[in-house]
């Protein structure tokens, strides 16, 4: 058999290690999910105690100090990694363009919702963050990634249908089951590689 004759057992086998392979990546840099989770638990934990408890005019502050420093943060330490790693597959492009649509969604969305519908929008990041999740999930076939993902759907819904006055704190539980934990598990599943 030629080297150009077309063998499926060897394009899955190929397959197959590509997918490993980032998700391995994808767990050294678990830091992303891990970061950014905390980040915006954070963020929208501030929103509702300065908006309900304190009753503080800017609310809201906690959103932009995070966006803009966590992206500081994340250029930077992306960076660094990108110095690190030699190799780029299609799949680290694929997901790497899911994010990048994803993070450009919401920034349209921020500046095109008009101002009565902001106390809903978090409630609707929420529904995008589930999309991006699902689907990085889904790719790399992570299993807690596309059950964050759910969460982030189900809080979503919920906090927009029934409950936007308490959509910073729907968000909140959104991010710890769908960054938060999920994040740490591929951490801990790289540090013992089962990955």
């Amino acid at each position: 058999m030629k080297d150009t004759d077309f063998n499926p057992e060897q394009s899955l086998k190929l397959i197959e290690q590509m997918i490993s392979s980032a998700k391995a990546r994808i767990a050294n840099q678990s830091f992303y999910f891990i970061f950014w989770g905390w980040g915006l638990f954070a963020a929208a934990l501030s929103e509702y105690i300065l908006k309900n408890i304190v009753m503080f005019e800017y609310f809201w502050i906690g959103w932009p100090i995070i966006g803009f420093g966590g992206g500081i943060v994340s250029a930077i330490y992306g960076a660094m990694q990108s110095k690190k790693e030699k190799n780029c597959h299609h799949l680290d492009k694929v997901i790497t363009s899911i994010w990048i649509g994803f993070f450009i969604a919401v920034w349209v969305l921020i500046f095109a919702l008009p101002p009565s519908y902001m106390t809903s929008s978090s409630s609707i990041i929420m529904i995008l963050t589930g999309w991006a999740t699902f689907v990085t999930g889904h790719a790399l076939k992570f299993t807690p990634l596309k059950l964050g993902a759910i969460a982030f759907w189900v809080f979503g819904f919920v906090s927009f249908r029934f409950f936007p006055e308490y959509s910073s704190l729907f968000f909140a539980a959104g991010i710890f089951l769908g960054y938060i934990l999920p994040g740490h598990l591929l951490r801990h599943a790289e540090k013992n590689n089962r990955i």
